[in-house]
C-alpha cells in the first residue's frame, strides 16, 4: 500500500502516509500473541513435566515406604531370633556351669550318705543280736530263772555285748557325722547360689571363692589339679555375691579346660588363687599352668560368641558375661598369658 501511493496508484491521504507505522504496530501485536502464546505454551509443558514428576515421586516414595515396611518387619523378626537364640545361648552357659556344679555336689552329698548307709547295716546288723538277747530276757519266767540266766550270759558272749554297745555308739555319731557334714554342704550351696539376695551387699570375697571351689572339688580332684589359695587381708566388699559365684566358675572352669588342654601332660595342673588390697581396689587373681592364648585370642577374649573350644563344649559367651558382671560393679579386669605356659586373670572391684 505504502509503493502503490508513491506511484500515484493510490492517493495521498492519511492511511497511506502512516501505513508502514500502522503495519508495524499490527505486525508487532500479533508477535505478542504468538510470544504469549508460546510462553503459555511452555510454562503447561513444564507443569505437566513438574506433575510427572511429583506423580513418579509419589509412587517411589509409596514403593520406598513399602520396601522399608517390609523390611523392618524383616530386621524386627531376625532381632527377635537373635535375641532367642542370644537367650538360648546364655541359658546353655548357664546349664553347662550348672552342669558341672551338680556333679560336684552330687560327688560331695554321695559321699557321707554312702557313710551313713554304711553305718546304717551296722546298725541293723547288731540290732538282730540286740533283738535276739531280748527275746532271751522275754522267755525267763519263775521256773527257768537259773538256766536262762546262764543262756542269757553265754549269748552275751556269743555275740560279745560290749562291743556291740561301742559299735552302736560309733554308728551314731558317725550318721550325726554324716548328717552335719550334708548340712554344710547344703548350706554352702544356698551361699554359693545366693537366691535369696538379688541386691548388692557386704560380702566376704574369699567365702565366696571357697564356696565355688569346693562344688568343683571333684571336678579338680579327677584331673588331678592342685590348688594354692593365697588370700591376703580380708575385708568385706560391697557386691552382689551371686552374681560374682557366677564370675569365679566361669573363671574356674575356663583354668580346668586350659590345663586339661595342654601339650605337656607330665607337669602337674596347679590353679591359683588369690586375694590382696591394692590402693582402693580389692584385687583376686586366677592364676593356671595350663595352654596359654595368643594374642588373637586375648584381643577377642571378651567378645560374645568367641570360643576356642570345640563345638558342643562352649558357646563363647562365659567370659563375656563376665566382663558384664564386672562391669556392673564398676570394676575392671585385667589378662595375662603367655602361649604354652599358662594365663593369668586379675578383678578389680572398688572397696568403697
Amino acid at each position: 500500500l505504502f509503493l502503490l501511493k508513491d506511484f500515484g496508484v493510490l492517493p495521498y491521504n492519511s492511511l497511506t502516509n502512516y501505513i508502514m507505522l500502522i503495519a508495524s504496530t499490527f505486525e508487532i501485536t500479533l508477535l505478542s500473541f504468538a510470544l504469549g502464546d508460546k510462553i503459555n505454551t511452555y510454562k503447561k509443558e513444564r507443569l505437566a513435566a513438574v506433575l510427572e514428576k511429583e506423580q513418579l515421586l509419589t509412587e517411589q516414595n509409596v514403593m520406598l515406604e513399602r520396601k522399608v515396611k517390609n523390611r523392618t518387619e524383616e530386621l524386627n523378626t531376625t532381632l527377635n531370633e537373635l535375641k532367642s537364640t542370644q537367650s538360648q545361648l546364655v541359658q546353655s552357659e548357664k546349664m553347662a556351669s550348672i552342669g558341672l556344679l551338680t556333679a560336684g555336689i552330687a560327688h560331695e552329698i554321695n559321699n557321707p550318705l554312702n557313710y551313713m548307709l554304711q553305718n546304717v547295716e551296722i546298725l541293723k546288723e547288731d540290732m538282730v543280736d540286740v533283738k535276739g538277747l531280748i527275746a532271751q530276757y522275754e522267755e525267763v519266767n519263775a521256773s527257768n530263772v537259773q538256766q536262762k540266766i546262764a543262756a542269757i550270759g553265754h549269748f552275751k558272749k556269743k555275740i560279745q555285748l560290749e562291743s556291740i554297745y561301742q559299735e552302736i555308739d560309733r554308728s551314731l555319731a558317725d550318721i550325726a557325722d554324716g548328717i552335719h557334714r550334708t548340712e554344710t554342704i547344703t548350706q554352702g550351696l544356698k551361699t554359693f547360689s545366693r537366691l535369696d539376695e538379688s541386691n548388692y551387699k557386704e560380702t566376704n570375697i574369699e567365702e565366696n571363692i571357697d564356696n565355688t571351689l569346693q562344688f568343683i572339688k571333684h571336678e579338680l580332684t579327677k584331673n588331678k589339679i592342685l590348688i594354692k589359695k593365697v588370700y591376703g587381708e580380708t575385708r568385706n566388699v560391697g557386691c552382689n555375691p551371686g552374681k560374682l559365684n557366677q564370675v569365679f566358675m566361669n573363671l574356674f572352669i575356663n583354668a580346668i579346660y586350659a590345663i586339661k588342654a595342654r601339650a605337656d601332660k607330665t607337669i602337674p595342673g596347679q590353679l591359683e588363687v588369690k586375694t590382696e588390697i591394692v590402693g582402693a581396689k580389692f584385687v583376686i587373681s586366677v592364676k593356671d599352668n595350663g595352654c596359654g592364648m595368643s594374642e588373637k585370642t586375648k584381643s577377642k577374649l571378651f567378645d560374645p560368641f568367641y570360643t576356642t573350644k570345640d563345638v558342643g563344649e562352649g558357646t563363647g559367651l562365659g567370659m563375656s558375661i563376665v566382663h558384664g558382671i564386672i562391669l556392673d560393679h564398676k570394676g575392671s579386669i585385667h589378662v595375662e598369658s603367655i602361649l604354652n605356659k599358662g594365663s593369668k586373670i586379675s578383678i578389680h572391684l572398688p572397696l568403697n
